[in-house]
Protein backbone atom coordinates (compact mmCIF):
# COMPACT_ATOMS: atom_id res chain seq x y z
CA UNK A 1 0.00 0.00 0.00
CA UNK A 2 1.51 3.62 -0.86
CA UNK A 3 2.09 5.87 1.94
CA UNK A 4 -1.36 8.07 2.38
CA UNK A 5 0.15 11.81 3.34
CA UNK A 6 -1.82 15.00 4.49
CA UNK A 7 0.34 18.12 2.48
CA UNK A 8 0.16 21.21 3.75
CA UNK A 9 -0.48 24.44 1.64
CA UNK A 10 0.52 27.92 2.37
CA UNK A 11 -0.26 30.88 1.08
CA UNK A 12 3.27 32.61 -1.18
CA UNK A 13 4.22 35.28 -3.59
CA UNK A 14 5.17 34.35 -6.67
CA UNK A 15 8.29 35.32 -7.38
CA UNK A 16 9.69 36.08 -11.23
CA UNK A 17 9.73 34.15 -14.45
CA UNK A 18 10.82 34.71 -18.32
CA UNK A 19 8.70 34.99 -21.36
CA UNK A 20 8.13 35.93 -25.11
CA UNK A 21 5.69 38.79 -26.48
CA UNK A 22 5.60 41.59 -29.25
CA UNK A 23 2.34 43.78 -28.55
CA UNK A 24 1.81 47.56 -28.16
CA UNK A 25 3.95 49.73 -26.03
CA UNK A 26 1.78 52.20 -24.28
CA UNK A 27 1.27 54.72 -27.73
CA UNK A 28 -2.48 55.39 -26.36
CA UNK A 29 -3.73 58.32 -24.77
CA UNK A 30 -6.16 57.27 -21.54
CA UNK A 31 -5.13 56.23 -18.75
CA UNK A 32 -6.02 52.78 -16.80
CA UNK A 33 -6.45 52.37 -13.47
CA UNK A 34 -4.30 49.37 -12.27
CA UNK A 35 -4.25 48.04 -8.44
CA UNK A 36 -1.14 45.62 -7.63
CA UNK A 37 -2.07 43.47 -4.55
CA UNK A 38 0.69 42.72 -3.06
CA UNK A 39 3.39 43.65 -0.02
CA UNK A 40 2.92 47.19 -0.82
CA UNK A 41 4.80 50.35 -3.58
CA UNK A 42 7.33 52.43 -2.29
CA UNK A 43 6.85 55.17 -5.41
CA UNK A 44 9.99 56.89 -5.19
CA UNK A 45 12.42 54.05 -5.74
CA UNK A 46 11.36 53.63 -9.08
CA UNK A 47 10.29 57.15 -9.67
CA UNK A 48 7.09 55.55 -10.37
CA UNK A 49 4.98 59.26 -9.53
CA UNK A 50 1.71 59.41 -7.44
CA UNK A 51 -0.18 56.70 -6.78
CA UNK A 52 -3.92 57.04 -6.94
CA UNK A 53 -4.58 55.16 -3.88
CA UNK A 54 -2.25 53.61 -1.57
CA UNK A 55 -3.74 51.55 1.24
CA UNK A 56 -3.57 48.35 3.47
CA UNK A 57 -5.85 45.57 4.09
CA UNK A 58 -5.01 44.49 7.53
CA UNK A 59 -5.44 40.67 9.11
CA UNK A 60 -8.60 41.67 10.86
CA UNK A 61 -9.77 42.98 7.01
CA UNK A 62 -9.41 46.83 8.73
CA UNK A 63 -8.99 48.52 5.32
CA UNK A 64 -6.19 51.35 6.31
CA UNK A 65 -4.02 54.79 4.54
CA UNK A 66 -0.64 53.33 4.22
CA UNK A 67 1.65 56.02 6.37
CA UNK A 68 4.82 56.15 7.86
CA UNK A 69 6.12 54.05 5.53
CA UNK A 70 9.86 54.07 3.55
CA UNK A 71 8.81 55.39 0.16
CA UNK A 72 12.81 54.91 -1.14
CA UNK A 73 13.05 51.33 -0.56
CA UNK A 74 12.81 48.21 -2.75
CA UNK A 75 10.02 45.59 -2.02
CA UNK A 76 8.41 43.09 -4.59
CA UNK A 77 5.16 45.49 -5.17
CA UNK A 78 7.51 47.84 -5.90
CA UNK A 79 8.87 45.70 -8.51
CA UNK A 80 6.07 44.89 -10.09
CA UNK A 81 4.81 48.21 -10.61
CA UNK A 82 8.08 49.40 -12.17
CA UNK A 83 7.89 46.43 -14.83
CA UNK A 84 4.62 47.70 -15.74
CA UNK A 85 5.08 51.24 -16.03
CA UNK A 86 8.30 50.50 -18.30
CA UNK A 87 5.56 49.04 -20.62
CA UNK A 88 2.88 50.79 -20.16
CA UNK A 89 2.77 54.40 -19.44
CA UNK A 90 -0.81 55.30 -18.93
CA UNK A 91 -1.04 52.38 -16.30
CA UNK A 92 -2.15 54.82 -13.19
CA UNK A 93 -0.97 52.76 -10.28
CA UNK A 94 -2.91 51.78 -6.67
CA UNK A 95 -1.06 49.76 -4.36
CA UNK A 96 -3.12 47.35 -2.01
CA UNK A 97 -0.85 45.81 0.54
CA UNK A 98 -2.06 42.41 2.25
CA UNK A 99 1.37 40.29 2.52
CA UNK A 100 3.33 40.79 5.60
CA UNK A 101 6.72 42.06 5.10
CA UNK A 102 8.83 39.21 7.10
CA UNK A 103 6.42 36.25 6.25
CA UNK A 104 5.98 37.87 2.36
CA UNK A 105 2.01 35.51 3.30
CA UNK A 106 -1.00 36.64 3.84
CA UNK A 107 -4.82 35.02 4.83
CA UNK A 108 -7.56 34.44 2.23
CA UNK A 109 -9.72 36.56 3.80
CA UNK A 110 -7.14 39.77 3.29
CA UNK A 111 -7.25 38.42 -0.30
CA UNK A 112 -10.61 38.73 -0.79
CA UNK A 113 -11.39 41.95 0.56
CA UNK A 114 -8.99 43.35 -1.75
CA UNK A 115 -10.69 42.22 -5.22
CA UNK A 116 -13.48 43.54 -3.52
CA UNK A 117 -12.29 46.51 -2.87
CA UNK A 118 -11.27 46.97 -6.22
CA UNK A 119 -14.52 46.17 -7.65
CA UNK A 120 -15.81 48.86 -5.31
CA UNK A 121 -13.28 50.82 -6.44
CA UNK A 122 -14.35 51.01 -9.78
CA UNK A 123 -10.16 49.61 -10.66
CA UNK A 124 -10.07 48.16 -14.18
CA UNK A 125 -7.08 45.67 -13.84
CA UNK A 126 -5.58 44.56 -10.99
CA UNK A 127 -1.97 42.38 -11.02
CA UNK A 128 -1.38 39.42 -8.73
CA UNK A 129 1.76 38.00 -8.42
CA UNK A 130 0.39 35.90 -5.49
CA UNK A 131 -1.24 33.38 -5.06
CA UNK A 132 -2.84 30.11 -2.65
CA UNK A 133 -2.18 26.59 -3.44
CA UNK A 134 -4.60 25.47 -0.42
CA UNK A 135 -7.01 24.01 -2.30
CA UNK A 136 -9.20 24.82 1.37
CA UNK A 137 -9.39 27.98 0.33
CA UNK A 138 -10.64 27.54 -3.56
CA UNK A 139 -14.41 28.01 -3.42
CA UNK A 140 -14.07 31.53 -1.90
CA UNK A 141 -11.56 32.53 -3.96
CA UNK A 142 -13.45 31.70 -6.91
CA UNK A 143 -16.58 33.09 -5.89
CA UNK A 144 -15.39 35.83 -5.27
CA UNK A 145 -13.17 36.27 -8.75
CA UNK A 146 -16.59 35.16 -11.06
CA UNK A 147 -18.22 38.21 -9.02
CA UNK A 148 -15.18 40.64 -9.71
CA UNK A 149 -15.58 39.29 -13.38
CA UNK A 150 -19.33 40.14 -14.10
CA UNK A 151 -18.48 43.83 -13.22
CA UNK A 152 -15.76 44.14 -15.51
CA UNK A 153 -12.61 43.94 -13.47
CA UNK A 154 -9.56 42.31 -15.36
CA UNK A 155 -7.33 40.27 -13.82
CA UNK A 156 -3.74 39.23 -13.88
CA UNK A 157 -2.39 36.04 -11.73
CA UNK A 158 0.32 34.82 -11.41
CA UNK A 159 1.37 30.85 -11.16
CA UNK A 160 3.02 29.72 -7.79
CA UNK A 161 6.94 29.11 -8.49
CA UNK A 162 6.24 25.40 -7.98
CA UNK A 163 4.11 24.93 -10.86
CA UNK A 164 1.29 23.86 -9.33
CA UNK A 165 -2.27 24.68 -9.33
CA UNK A 166 -2.96 28.27 -8.00
CA UNK A 167 -5.76 30.29 -7.00
CA UNK A 168 -6.52 32.83 -8.64
CA UNK A 169 -4.40 32.05 -11.87
CA UNK A 170 -5.73 29.10 -12.95
CA UNK A 171 -9.66 30.02 -13.02
CA UNK A 172 -11.31 30.68 -15.95
CA UNK A 173 -11.82 34.37 -15.71
CA UNK A 174 -8.16 35.70 -14.86
CA UNK A 175 -5.24 35.55 -17.38
CA UNK A 176 -2.93 33.30 -15.82
CA UNK A 177 0.70 33.54 -16.00
CA UNK A 178 3.57 31.49 -16.15
CA UNK A 179 7.59 32.44 -16.92
CA UNK A 180 9.41 31.26 -19.57
CA UNK A 181 13.35 31.76 -18.59
CA UNK A 182 14.52 32.40 -22.59
CA UNK A 183 12.29 35.53 -22.95
CA UNK A 184 13.00 38.72 -22.63
CA UNK A 185 11.12 42.59 -22.05
CA UNK A 186 7.72 41.72 -23.65
CA UNK A 187 8.31 38.58 -25.64
CA UNK A 188 5.28 36.11 -24.55
CA UNK A 189 3.37 33.09 -25.90
CA UNK A 190 -0.63 32.48 -25.68
CA UNK A 191 -2.03 29.26 -25.49
CA UNK A 192 -5.24 28.51 -26.06
CA UNK A 193 -7.82 26.58 -24.02
CA UNK A 194 -4.85 25.46 -21.50
CA UNK A 195 -5.52 22.76 -19.51
CA UNK A 196 -3.69 23.64 -16.25
CA UNK A 197 -5.55 27.06 -16.67
CA UNK A 198 -2.42 29.09 -17.31
CA UNK A 199 -2.81 31.27 -20.23
CA UNK A 200 0.14 32.78 -20.99
CA UNK A 201 4.09 32.40 -21.01
CA UNK A 202 5.75 35.79 -20.89
CA UNK A 203 9.00 37.33 -19.89
CA UNK A 204 10.30 38.08 -16.30
CA UNK A 205 13.76 39.25 -17.69
CA UNK A 206 13.54 43.12 -17.06
CA UNK A 207 16.02 45.94 -16.52
CA UNK A 208 14.72 48.65 -14.57
CA UNK A 209 16.09 51.57 -13.40
CA UNK A 210 15.63 53.60 -10.43
CA UNK A 211 16.37 56.31 -8.06
CA UNK A 212 20.16 57.28 -7.09
CA UNK A 213 21.67 55.57 -10.17
CA UNK A 214 20.10 51.76 -9.16
CA UNK A 215 19.72 50.10 -11.93
CA UNK A 216 18.19 46.41 -11.46
CA UNK A 217 17.70 43.05 -13.76
CA UNK A 218 15.01 41.07 -12.72
CA UNK A 219 15.50 37.43 -11.96
CA UNK A 220 13.54 34.55 -13.66
CA UNK A 221 10.30 33.90 -11.83
CA UNK A 222 6.31 33.79 -12.21
CA UNK A 223 5.85 36.84 -9.87
CA UNK A 224 7.40 39.23 -12.81
CA UNK A 225 5.86 37.23 -15.57
CA UNK A 226 2.37 38.24 -14.68
CA UNK A 227 3.43 42.53 -14.56
CA UNK A 228 4.62 41.88 -17.99
CA UNK A 229 1.07 40.59 -19.06
CA UNK A 230 -0.38 42.97 -17.43
CA UNK A 231 1.41 45.97 -18.93
CA UNK A 232 0.51 44.68 -22.45
CA UNK A 233 -3.09 44.06 -21.23
CA UNK A 234 -3.21 48.07 -19.99
CA UNK A 235 -1.97 49.03 -23.37
CA UNK A 236 -5.04 47.10 -25.13
CA UNK A 237 -7.59 48.43 -22.65
CA UNK A 238 -6.64 52.17 -22.92
CA UNK A 239 -7.05 51.65 -26.86
CA UNK A 240 -10.29 50.00 -25.91
CA UNK A 241 -12.05 50.85 -22.68
CA UNK A 242 -15.21 48.50 -22.79
CA UNK A 243 -12.86 45.58 -24.03
CA UNK A 244 -13.73 42.04 -22.19
CA UNK A 245 -11.27 39.54 -20.56
CA UNK A 246 -12.23 37.19 -23.61
CA UNK A 247 -12.29 40.15 -26.23
CA UNK A 248 -8.26 40.47 -24.37
CA UNK A 249 -7.25 37.32 -24.74
CA UNK A 250 -8.26 36.78 -28.28
CA UNK A 251 -6.06 40.01 -28.53
CA UNK A 252 -3.36 38.45 -26.68
CA UNK A 253 -3.57 35.61 -29.12
CA UNK A 254 -3.94 37.44 -31.99
CA UNK A 255 -0.24 39.35 -30.85
CA UNK A 256 1.17 35.84 -30.27
CA UNK A 257 3.68 35.98 -33.85
CA UNK A 258 4.64 32.37 -33.36
CA UNK A 259 1.02 31.01 -33.07
CA UNK A 260 0.62 28.44 -35.79
CA UNK A 261 -3.71 28.08 -34.97
CA UNK A 262 -5.93 29.15 -37.60
CA UNK A 263 -9.11 29.66 -35.52
CA UNK A 264 -9.56 30.78 -31.75
CA UNK A 265 -12.67 30.90 -29.54
CA UNK A 266 -12.09 32.54 -26.35
CA UNK A 267 -15.55 32.23 -25.45
CA UNK A 268 -14.97 28.41 -25.71
CA UNK A 269 -13.97 27.16 -21.98
CA UNK A 270 -12.28 24.38 -21.05
CA UNK A 271 -13.50 24.36 -17.38
CA UNK A 272 -17.05 25.14 -15.73
CA UNK A 273 -15.18 27.06 -12.76
CA UNK A 274 -17.55 30.28 -13.93
CA UNK A 275 -20.52 29.10 -13.62
CA UNK A 276 -22.58 31.02 -10.68
CA UNK A 277 -26.05 30.44 -11.06
CA UNK A 278 -27.58 27.88 -13.07
CA UNK A 279 -30.65 26.45 -14.57
CA UNK A 280 -30.49 22.93 -15.74
CA UNK A 281 -32.89 21.91 -19.20
CA UNK A 282 -33.06 18.07 -19.14
CA UNK A 283 -33.62 17.10 -22.66
CA UNK A 284 -34.89 13.69 -22.52
CA UNK A 285 -37.15 11.00 -24.77
CA UNK A 286 -40.34 10.13 -23.47
CA UNK A 287 -39.91 6.58 -20.96
CA UNK A 288 -36.63 7.92 -20.11
CA UNK A 289 -35.73 8.42 -16.43
CA UNK A 290 -35.16 12.27 -15.43
CA UNK A 291 -33.33 11.22 -12.32
CA UNK A 292 -30.30 9.11 -13.97
CA UNK A 293 -29.96 11.75 -16.59
CA UNK A 294 -30.32 15.18 -14.14
CA UNK A 295 -28.00 14.33 -11.23
CA UNK A 296 -28.02 17.84 -9.80
CA UNK A 297 -31.89 17.31 -8.24
CA UNK A 298 -31.20 20.81 -6.18
CA UNK A 299 -30.40 23.15 -8.90
CA UNK A 300 -33.66 24.94 -10.68
CA UNK A 301 -34.37 22.69 -13.56
CA UNK A 302 -37.21 22.72 -16.82
CA UNK A 303 -37.50 19.12 -17.97
CA UNK A 304 -38.22 18.75 -21.85
CA UNK A 305 -39.66 15.38 -22.84
CA UNK A 306 -40.13 14.32 -26.59
CA UNK A 307 -42.54 12.01 -27.32
CA UNK A 308 -41.15 11.88 -31.33
CA UNK A 309 -37.69 12.26 -32.35
CA UNK A 310 -39.25 13.80 -35.38
CA UNK A 311 -40.60 17.19 -33.58
CA UNK A 312 -37.90 17.32 -31.71
CA UNK A 313 -36.49 20.75 -32.43
CA UNK A 314 -40.40 21.92 -31.79
CA UNK A 315 -40.50 20.86 -28.61
CA UNK A 316 -37.45 22.16 -27.21
CA UNK A 317 -38.33 25.71 -28.38
CA UNK A 318 -41.51 25.13 -27.07
CA UNK A 319 -40.43 24.11 -23.91
CA UNK A 320 -37.61 26.92 -23.56
CA UNK A 321 -40.76 29.68 -24.74
CA UNK A 322 -43.17 28.25 -22.53
CA UNK A 323 -40.84 28.72 -19.53
CA UNK A 324 -39.17 31.59 -20.58
CA UNK A 325 -39.77 34.68 -17.51
CA UNK A 326 -37.97 31.33 -15.14
CA UNK A 327 -35.17 31.32 -17.94
CA UNK A 328 -34.55 35.01 -17.15
CA UNK A 329 -33.81 34.72 -13.72
CA UNK A 330 -30.65 32.52 -14.77
CA UNK A 331 -27.35 33.63 -16.70
CA UNK A 332 -26.02 30.01 -17.18
CA UNK A 333 -28.23 27.32 -18.82
CA UNK A 334 -27.24 23.74 -18.90
CA UNK A 335 -28.23 21.70 -21.48
CA UNK A 336 -28.76 18.31 -20.87
CA UNK A 337 -29.55 15.75 -23.54
CA UNK A 338 -30.23 12.32 -22.79
CA UNK A 339 -28.30 9.54 -24.89
CA UNK A 340 -31.13 8.75 -27.05
CA UNK A 341 -30.94 12.28 -28.45
CA UNK A 342 -28.57 12.62 -31.60
CA UNK A 343 -27.51 16.08 -31.36
CA UNK A 344 -28.17 17.71 -35.07
CA UNK A 345 -25.99 20.59 -36.05
CA UNK A 346 -29.28 22.23 -37.36
CA UNK A 347 -30.71 22.69 -33.78
CA UNK A 348 -27.29 22.91 -31.90
CA UNK A 349 -26.54 26.27 -33.89
CA UNK A 350 -29.83 27.57 -33.20
CA UNK A 351 -30.10 26.90 -29.60
CA UNK A 352 -26.93 29.19 -29.58
CA UNK A 353 -28.75 31.83 -31.35
CA UNK A 354 -31.72 31.80 -29.03
CA UNK A 355 -29.32 32.00 -25.79
CA UNK A 356 -26.95 34.99 -27.62
CA UNK A 357 -30.42 36.67 -28.11
CA UNK A 358 -30.96 36.27 -23.99
CA UNK A 359 -27.69 37.15 -23.15
CA UNK A 360 -27.05 33.42 -21.43
CA UNK A 361 -24.05 31.66 -21.44
CA UNK A 362 -24.55 27.58 -22.14
CA UNK A 363 -22.85 24.29 -21.58
CA UNK A 364 -23.97 21.33 -23.63
CA UNK A 365 -23.66 17.85 -21.88
CA UNK A 366 -24.21 14.97 -23.92
CA UNK A 367 -22.75 11.43 -24.85
CA UNK A 368 -19.81 13.26 -27.08
CA UNK A 369 -19.75 10.05 -29.07
CA UNK A 370 -23.68 10.98 -30.19
CA UNK A 371 -21.54 14.08 -31.61
CA UNK A 372 -18.40 13.60 -33.74
CA UNK A 373 -18.01 17.09 -35.61
CA UNK A 374 -16.20 20.06 -34.39
CA UNK A 375 -17.70 22.28 -32.44
CA UNK A 376 -20.66 24.49 -34.56
CA UNK A 377 -19.55 28.25 -34.05
CA UNK A 378 -22.10 30.94 -34.42
CA UNK A 379 -21.17 34.35 -35.57
CA UNK A 380 -20.89 37.51 -32.52
CA UNK A 381 -21.93 34.81 -29.36
CA UNK A 382 -20.51 36.98 -26.97
CA UNK A 383 -21.36 34.41 -24.02
CA UNK A 384 -19.28 31.41 -22.56
CA UNK A 385 -19.74 28.18 -23.65
CA UNK A 386 -18.95 24.46 -22.90
CA UNK A 387 -19.35 21.19 -25.07
CA UNK A 388 -18.44 17.99 -24.66
CA UNK A 389 -17.20 16.70 -27.71
CA UNK A 390 -15.21 20.00 -27.62
CA UNK A 391 -13.89 19.24 -24.13
CA UNK A 392 -12.64 15.74 -25.58
CA UNK A 393 -10.98 17.06 -28.52
CA UNK A 394 -9.18 19.85 -26.24
CA UNK A 395 -7.99 17.54 -23.75
CA UNK A 396 -6.71 14.80 -26.31
CA UNK A 397 -4.42 17.14 -27.30
CA UNK A 398 -2.88 18.28 -23.60
CA UNK A 399 -2.42 14.71 -22.28
CA UNK A 400 1.04 14.34 -19.83
CA UNK A 401 3.08 11.15 -21.04
CA UNK A 402 2.23 7.74 -18.76
CA UNK A 403 3.54 8.33 -15.10
CA UNK A 404 4.01 5.93 -11.95
CA UNK A 405 1.35 7.48 -9.48
CA UNK A 406 2.98 7.26 -5.42
CA UNK A 407 -0.78 8.36 -4.32
CA UNK A 408 -3.85 6.17 -3.88
CA UNK A 409 -6.70 5.72 -5.96
CA UNK A 410 -9.91 4.70 -5.11
CA UNK A 411 -11.99 2.90 -7.83
CA UNK A 412 -16.03 3.19 -7.59
CA UNK A 413 -18.09 1.75 -10.46
CA UNK A 414 -22.06 1.31 -10.60
CA UNK A 415 -24.78 1.71 -12.99
CA UNK A 416 -26.66 4.71 -11.59
CA UNK A 417 -24.89 7.75 -12.64
CA UNK A 418 -27.11 9.74 -10.02
CA UNK A 419 -26.24 7.72 -7.16
CA UNK A 420 -22.57 7.52 -7.56
CA UNK A 421 -21.63 10.71 -8.50
CA UNK A 422 -23.20 11.82 -5.16
CA UNK A 423 -21.06 9.19 -3.64
CA UNK A 424 -17.90 9.90 -4.96
CA UNK A 425 -18.62 13.53 -4.67
CA UNK A 426 -19.12 13.29 -0.88
CA UNK A 427 -16.49 10.77 -0.28
CA UNK A 428 -14.54 13.74 -1.49
CA UNK A 429 -15.42 16.65 0.06
CA UNK A 430 -15.18 14.04 3.59
CA UNK A 431 -10.97 13.98 2.33
CA UNK A 432 -11.10 17.63 1.98
CA UNK A 433 -12.69 17.93 5.25
CA UNK A 434 -9.70 16.15 6.78
CA UNK A 435 -6.91 17.65 4.72
CA UNK A 436 -6.43 15.67 1.56
CA UNK A 437 -6.41 16.95 -1.82
CA UNK A 438 -8.81 15.17 -3.26
CA UNK A 439 -9.53 14.64 -6.92
CA UNK A 440 -12.90 13.09 -8.45
CA UNK A 441 -12.97 11.75 -12.21
CA UNK A 442 -15.73 10.29 -13.75
CA UNK A 443 -16.94 9.62 -17.15
CA UNK A 444 -20.36 11.59 -16.86
CA UNK A 445 -20.32 14.64 -18.10
CA UNK A 446 -23.01 16.30 -15.92
CA UNK A 447 -20.26 15.91 -12.86
CA UNK A 448 -18.16 18.83 -13.77
CA UNK A 449 -20.90 21.08 -12.93
CA UNK A 450 -19.93 19.98 -8.95
CA UNK A 451 -16.06 20.03 -9.56
CA UNK A 452 -16.01 16.39 -10.46
CA UNK A 453 -13.27 16.07 -13.30
CA UNK A 454 -14.59 14.49 -16.92
CA UNK A 455 -12.53 11.82 -18.62
CA UNK A 456 -14.41 11.31 -21.97
CA UNK A 457 -14.97 8.52 -24.39
CA UNK A 458 -12.05 6.75 -25.46
CA UNK A 459 -9.53 9.13 -23.66
CA UNK A 460 -6.75 6.86 -22.12
CA UNK A 461 -6.95 6.58 -18.92
CA UNK A 462 -3.55 6.15 -17.51
CA UNK A 463 -2.35 9.48 -19.24
CA UNK A 464 -5.46 11.42 -18.33
CA UNK A 465 -4.78 10.16 -14.46
CA UNK A 466 -0.78 12.03 -14.76
CA UNK A 467 -2.46 14.78 -16.25
CA UNK A 468 -4.91 15.36 -13.57
CA UNK A 469 -2.13 14.61 -10.89
CA UNK A 470 0.40 16.97 -12.20
CA UNK A 471 -2.53 19.72 -12.64
CA UNK A 472 -3.90 19.20 -8.79
CA UNK A 473 -0.32 17.87 -7.21
CA UNK A 474 -3.68 15.24 -5.86
CA UNK A 475 -2.94 13.23 -2.91
CA UNK A 476 -5.66 11.23 -3.57
CA UNK A 477 -7.24 10.14 -7.04
CA UNK A 478 -11.27 9.25 -7.00
CA UNK A 479 -12.66 7.60 -10.41
CA UNK A 480 -16.68 6.49 -10.77
CA UNK A 481 -17.09 4.89 -13.71
CA UNK A 482 -20.56 4.41 -14.64
CA UNK A 483 -21.41 1.88 -16.83
CA UNK A 484 -24.54 0.34 -16.90
CA UNK A 485 -24.09 -1.88 -20.16
CA UNK A 486 -21.51 -3.86 -18.75
CA UNK A 487 -20.93 -6.67 -16.36
CA UNK A 488 -18.65 -4.22 -13.36
CA UNK A 489 -16.50 -6.84 -12.10
CA UNK A 490 -12.84 -6.76 -11.10
CA UNK A 491 -11.80 -8.78 -14.09
CA UNK A 492 -13.33 -6.55 -16.35
CA UNK A 493 -11.75 -2.61 -15.51
CA UNK A 494 -8.57 -3.58 -17.22
CA UNK A 495 -10.05 -4.37 -20.78
CA UNK A 496 -12.87 -1.89 -19.83
CA UNK A 497 -10.57 0.91 -18.97
CA UNK A 498 -7.25 0.47 -20.80
CA UNK A 499 -5.75 0.82 -17.30
CA UNK A 500 -2.89 -0.55 -15.79
CA UNK A 501 -5.02 -2.54 -13.26
CA UNK A 502 -2.10 -2.74 -10.59
CA UNK A 503 -2.64 1.34 -10.00
CA UNK A 504 -5.78 0.75 -8.20
CA UNK A 505 -5.87 0.57 -4.31
CA UNK A 506 -9.39 0.05 -3.46
CA UNK A 507 -12.67 -1.05 -5.62
CA UNK A 508 -15.79 0.11 -4.30
CA UNK A 509 -19.26 -1.80 -6.52
CA UNK A 510 -22.20 -0.24 -6.03
CA UNK A 511 -25.59 -1.99 -6.97
CA UNK A 512 -29.29 -1.43 -5.84
CA UNK A 513 -28.64 -3.60 -2.63
CA UNK A 514 -25.21 -3.63 -1.31
CA UNK A 515 -21.64 -1.74 -1.74
CA UNK A 516 -18.62 -3.66 -1.56
CA UNK A 517 -15.20 -2.60 -0.54
CA UNK A 518 -11.90 -5.00 -2.39
CA UNK A 519 -9.21 -3.91 -1.16
CA UNK A 520 -5.48 -6.27 -0.59
CA UNK A 521 -7.85 -8.80 -1.46
CA UNK A 522 -10.25 -8.51 1.66
CA UNK A 523 -13.44 -7.81 0.86
CA UNK A 524 -16.50 -6.23 2.68
CA UNK A 525 -20.01 -5.63 2.20
CA UNK A 526 -22.03 -2.65 3.63
CA UNK A 527 -26.01 -3.41 3.20
CA UNK A 528 -27.39 -0.21 1.57
CA UNK A 529 -29.86 1.84 3.69
CA UNK A 530 -32.37 3.80 0.63
CA UNK A 531 -33.36 5.81 3.67
CA UNK A 532 -30.40 7.42 4.84
CA UNK A 533 -27.54 8.08 2.24
CA UNK A 534 -25.45 10.20 5.09
CA UNK A 535 -24.89 7.04 6.82
CA UNK A 536 -23.48 4.70 3.72
CA UNK A 537 -21.38 6.95 2.88
CA UNK A 538 -19.57 7.64 6.26
CA UNK A 539 -19.28 3.90 6.30
CA UNK A 540 -17.76 3.40 2.61
CA UNK A 541 -15.24 6.73 3.96
CA UNK A 542 -14.49 4.70 7.10
CA UNK A 543 -13.29 1.77 5.50
CA UNK A 544 -11.35 3.50 3.05
CA UNK A 545 -9.22 4.95 5.64
CA UNK A 546 -8.82 2.25 7.62
CA UNK A 547 -7.41 0.81 4.54
CA UNK A 548 -5.33 3.62 3.89
CA UNK A 549 -3.73 4.90 7.24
Amino acid sequence: MREFKNNKFYYEVVHPYKFKMGLLRGMVSEKVSVAIIDDGINEEFYNLGPLKHNIEIRSDLAVIIRKDYNKWLPSHGTTCAAIIKSYSKNAELSSIKILNHSTMKCEKNQLIKAIEWCVENKIKIVNMSLGTIDFRDFEDVRTCVNFAYEKGVIIIGACSNKNVFTYPACLSNVIGVRGKEEYTGLQYKFISHPFDGIDVLASSSHHLSGAFGYEEDTFFCNSYAAPTVTALVCNIVSDKRDITLEEIKKTLWQGDKNNLEDKYNPYLKLDLDWITDKIIVNICTAGEEISDTLWDEKAASINVIIDDKLSLEADIFYALNKNLDYLSGFKNVILVFSQAIYNHERYIKKLLNYFNELDKNVVFIYKEECNSKDFIEVKDFKNSIWDAATYNKIISSQLKKEEELDIPLLYFYGGNPSELLAIIAEISTRFKKDGYNSTTISNEAIGKLEGIEYIPHGINLNRYLTTLYRKYNSDIIILGIIDPDNVNRKDNINEALDIDINMIDIYIEIDKCKITITAEDEKEVIGKNQDNNVIEIQKIYDKVIKYLI
